[in-house]
């Protein structure tokens, strides 16, 4: 249970990460595309370039707190297909690389 101005407040962290992130996108892109692009760049077994490397942060930074304020912890997964579990909790989708 949050009071109105804890929630307000995740509201306006969660907003402010999501302005981080298209703050490097092209103009008009959508955050499904920013969704997109972060699992390429993060699925990429090469050097990052600087940008790339600020936005794959951002919106790391973003599903997590997506996950942890907005989804249901069995429900809530990340770009990689591995579910988001409360802390404490340990990992147990990871798959064989």
């Amino acid at each position: 249970e949050y009071t109105e101005v804890e929630a307000l407040d995740i509201i306006a962290s969660a907003l402010k990460a999501r302005a981080q992130v298209e703050e490097l996108m092209p103009q008009g892109t959508t955050l499904r595309d920013a969704r997109i692009r972060f699992e390429e760049l993060a699925a990429s077994k090469q050097a990052l370039a600087p940008a790339d490397a600020r936005m794959v942060v951002r919106m790391f930074a973003l599903e997590r707190w997506l996950d942890r304020h907005f989804r249901k912890p069995n429900a809530a997964t990340l770009p990689t297909g591995r579910t988001a579990n409360p802390p404490g909790k340990p990992d147990t989708s990871a798959t064989a690389d």
